[in-house]
C-alpha cells in the first residue's frame, strides 16, 4: 500500500515537473517569436 502511495506521489511530481518544462518553452518561444522582429 505504501508502494502504491510512493508511485502516485513520484507521478505527481514527475508530471508536475513536465508541466514545469513544457511552460518554459512556451515561455521561450514567446521571447524568440517577440525579439525575431529586432533581428531583423
Amino acid at each position: 500500500m505504501a508502494l502504491l502511495v510512493e508511485t502516485i506521489v513520484l507521478l505527481g511530481e514527475t508530471i508536475a515537473l513536465l508541466g514545469e518544462t513544457i511552460a518554459l518553452s512556451v515561455k521561450t518561444i514567446a521571447l524568440s517569436v517577440e525579439t525575431m522582429p529586432l533581428q531583423l
